[in-house]
């Protein structure tokens, strides 16, 4: 937590000199350690961090309105959201088909080092197979068609990065014309 702690704090240099922080985080609370993601996300509230737990569905949205409560009379400490996975993975996977810069693109730049040695962040072959570990499948029940994702291998954390990202980019609204602005005055 504490090295989180100094990962949503800090300034990153983007190519271009600005510096950026983070805007929103989202943490999973299911599994073994519910209580500290509520504690955690709690006491963060400022910084966005947000509680979130990923629901799937088709019908289900990107994000949906957080419940105050858990099941039974005791409050919870914090607002949890729950994410629509099947939508952000709907979503996700057909802009990755997009191979025009523009609207809806998502640009995965591979990690590299420069002519000069200067190490650039970026994805690797692992993140991309994590990242398409899912495909949709149709599957039918008393005649009605529906569409599942299947796990084609046991590792898919990207997949899960980059939904919970979409669910945080949904939650902030932030003005992406005004960012871009910043980064590339021309």
């Amino acid at each position: 937590w504490k090295e989180l702690d100094e990962i949503l704090t800090a300034s990153y240099v983007h190519e271009t000199g600005t510096l950026l922080s983070i805007n929103a985080t989202c943490i999973d609370s299911a599994g073994h350690r519910t209580q500290f993601v509520y504690d955690y996300c709690g006491k963060r509230r400022h910084l966005n961090v947000y509680c979130i737990i990923g629901r799937d569905g088709a019908d289900r949205p990107i994000v949906s309105a957080p419940s105050e409560k858990r099941s039974g009379k005791d409050p919870r400490a914090v607002p949890l959201f729950t994410i629509g996975v099947d939508m952000c993975k709907s979503l996700i996977h057909s802009r990755l088909k997009l191979t025009d810069k523009g609207t809806g693109y998502i640009p995965l730049p591979l990690a590299h080092s420069t002519k000069a040695g200067e190490s650039r962040y970026g994805v690797d072959e692992e993140f991309i197979a994590q990242l398409l570990a899912e495909v949709p499948v149709t599957r039918h029940k008393n005649g009605v068609a529906f569409t599942v994702w299947v796990k084609m291998r046991p590792r898919n954390e990207a997949s899960d990065l980059m939904n919970y990202g979409l669910g945080a980019l949904r939650m902030r609204r932030p003005d992406l014309v005004a960012l871009a602005a910043q980064l590339n005055p021309n």
